[in-house]
């Protein structure tokens, strides 16, 4: 896949989805945590992670990678992972933690996304202090070693790598990671699929 970086745009646009009640937005944000990383020459660098299960968060490996150190926070506590389950090919890295605390999303299929599917996108997208909702719809589909890549109108910025992209009852359908830059942005996710057969299959790294 060729690697596109994140470009900030100039505002956040925010809204609600259609059918996605209040409710279902208020809980996906429990599940959204900020990652950080700190790489050799002491720079600090911020991402978005989802947490999937009991003591899991998937971001992106791209947000952790060449770290030295590496946690995510939530409600103004720190949290550090004790293993890393990566598949760089695909950019997605699971994050396991001693005790987490934080409620899972349920993760969907995006078997059933199709062109004008509606999505709704959550992050940290520039570094803010809660998460960011941006709202839109499937723009189109590519095949990527057997998943489905997709491409969206739910904008997200620098910071958003890592994030959730969501359908309308708040099931995960892919992770927010790269897109291209201009007035004009398209934005890409990599598809739960790839989440799903990394907790299945993936290799446990400590990473303490």
């Amino acid at each position: 896949m060729k690697k596109l970086a994140l470009l900030l745009l100039w505002f956040p646009f925010v809204s609600s989805a259609e059918g996605l009640s209040q409710e279902v937005t208020f809980n996906l944000n429990r599940s959204i945590v900020k990652v950080h990383a700190v790489n050799q020459a002491g720079n600090h660098g911020v991402g978005s992670g989802v947490v999937i299960a009991k003591d899991h968060v998937v971001t992106n490996c791209h947000v952790i990678a060449n770290a030295n150190g590496i946690h995510v926070t939530k409600y103004g506590t720190s949290y550090p992972p004790e293993e890393l389950i990566a598949d760089w090919h695909h950019d997605i890295c699971i994050l396991t933690f001693k005790y987490l605390g934080l409620d899972p999303i349920q993760l969907g299929s995006s078997d059933n996304v199709d062109y004008a599917t509606d999505v709704v996108a959550k992050s940290y997208g520039g570094n803010a202090t809660r998460p960011v909702t941006s709202v839109g719809k499937v723009r189109d589909i590519f095949n990527f070693n057997g998943k489905k890549i997709i491409q969206s109108s739910t904008w997200f910025s620098l910071g958003a790598s890592g994030g959730g992209l969501f359908d309308n009852k708040g099931h995960l359908l892919g992770i927010t990671t790269f897109k291209t830059p201009g007035h004009g942005a398209l934005y890409y996710s990599i598809p739960v699929e790839v989440v799903k057969d990394l907790m299945e299959k993936g290799q446990r790294v400590n990473v303490t």
